[in-house]
């Protein structure tokens, strides 16, 4: 985000839908809540059918929007977890500032929430996993949700919510009857492991070159370069500007593709450090960065900047090629100074 503009990013605003589209008399809450008895033998296809997780999407996706549009987070805690939880409030901070008065109570009629894609992973232990991806009344690209429920009792919510890049689908993943097996981190033969892959695409973004993991080229690492060299060039006259780029430790995901490679969701944090050179003047930072440094007006000494970059990739199996970049959402969480 520039220090002279800010703009909104993530999911268009919306309200949630009314629990009479989403429940019925003959649909009992275990079904949309996509819980099931623990009575069946313990075995590696999914716990939940199709329509029982499309359901539970349409629950966990309309709380989301709920949370959205009311912009609270009391309203985040409800239907977020993981990283979603992690960046819902401060977004929320921002949108207030950049857009006051368009938050909503969340009770009006809203279009009904049709997800284009439901990926069902296998396996019937817990925590249990549904991937959604659907658009966002009023976005203009597709977004992929995961969806998590940590026990029986505990309802699904949104881990983490990334938007697609223009004309970008999934890759193909198994039949929903077998599930898509969700792999660790650290899962070998693939072009990199998980974990290596989003280290060297977190390099990529801060120097342009990346180390071991062939990655294929994409307008969003151009595009981040770009930004940062105009961070860098608007407050040269007063300040050093620097920029890392640090993997998240905790909250990756990563899923088998049908072509033996995998879907990896993860997060990288993007530190912008502005530092003024004694005397030399102060910097006036933009709305947003006020708003989420607590009223600060001026940087007169130095300031960090905290953004969490949601990325979606695919990995293909060891000697298939390059990494591919899918999706990419970022939004400003902190800022810290004087």
């Amino acid at each position: 985000m520039n220090l002279l503009s800010a703009r909104r990013t993530g999911p268009a605003l919306a309200g949630l839908v009314g629990a009479a589209a989403l429940l019925s008399a003959c649909a009992p809450a275990q079904t949309v809540l996509g819980l099931q008895a623990n009575t069946a033998v313990i075995s590696g296809r999914p716990a939940i059918t199709t329509e029982q997780a499309t359901a539970v999407a349409e629950r966990a996706l309309g709380q989301a929007q709920r949370a959205d549009a009311l912009r609270t987070e009391d309203a985040a805690r409800t239907a977020f977890t993981g990283l979603a939880l992690k960046t819902a409030p401060p977004r929320y901070v921002v949108e207030k500032v950049l857009q006051p008065g368009t938050a909503s109570s969340g009770g009006a009629l809203q279009p009904t929430i049709d997800p284009s894609r439901i990926v069902v992973t296998a396996g019937r232990a817990f925590p249990r996993t549904v991937v959604a991806v659907w658009k966002p009344a009023g976005a203009t690209v597709q977004q992929i949700a995961v969806l998590d429920s940590p026990d029986v009792r505990s309802p699904f919510q949104v881990s983490s919510r990334v938007d697609l890049l223009p004309g970008i689908g999934l890759p193909k993943t198994a039949p929903n009857t077998r599930g898509a097996s969700v792999l660790a981190p650290d899962v070998a033969g693939l072009a990199g492991t998980p974990t290596a892959v989003v280290a060297d695409l977190a390099k990529l973004l801060e120097t342009g070159k990346a180390q071991k993991t062939p990655i294929a080229t994409s307008s969003v690492v151009t595009a981040v370069r770009t930004k940062a060299a105009a961070q860098a060039k608007s407050v040269k006259a007063v300040a050093v500007f620097q920029q890392r780029h640090v993997p998240e430790k905790d909250g990756m995901r990563v899923f088998r593709t049908a072509d033996g490679g995998a879907i990896v969701i993860a997060a990288i944090d993007r530190y912008d450090r502005f530092t003024v050179r004694k005397g030399a003047g102060v910097i006036n930072p933009p709305p947003a960065y006020r708003a989420l440094g607590g009223g600060m007006k001026k940087i007169t000494r130095a300031a960090t900047v905290k953004t969490v970059q949601m990325v979606v990739l695919h990995v293909p199996a060891q000697g298939k090629g390059e990494v591919q970049l899918l999706g990419f959402t970022e939004d400003p969480v902190a800022v810290v100074g004087r």
